[in-house]
């Protein structure tokens, strides 16, 4: 499950989202409010422990979180559109490459 917020009075920090997983849960910075890579992440072992350490450092409650749907298979996990690393899928990642699915079609992203 993923969650996204805005946050409000950070000159730093725009918009905040959670990722729940079998791995864990993890909190996801943005500095900029349009669909992209996180600007910094943080590992929790619970969803309740990144929504708290949402609201220590950043002020964004509970009922400020709006519900995304989970990222595609072999999908980034921070970006709210389907974004992934070429290769993934396949066991051979090509690092520094990242594609975004856009009607249909993964193109790559410059």
């Amino acid at each position: 499950m993923r969650y996204i917020a805005r946050v409000i009075d950070n000159p730093e920090v725009k918009r905040l989202m959670v990722y729940s997983g079998s791995e864990g849960s993890f909190l996801f910075s943005y500095s900029f409010e349009e669909d992209g890579g996180c600007s910094g992440d943080w590992w929790f072992p619970s969803i309740e422990d990144a929504f708290a350490t949402a609201t220590e450092r950043y002020h964004v409650q509970r009922s400020d979180w709006h519900t995304i749907p989970d990222p595609l298979a072999d999908c980034q996990h921070d970006w709210i559109a389907p974004a992934r690393i070429p290769g993934r899928e396949s066991g051979n990642p090509q690092w520094g490459k990242l594609e975004v699915l856009k009607d249909g079609i993964w193109v790559q992203v410059v």
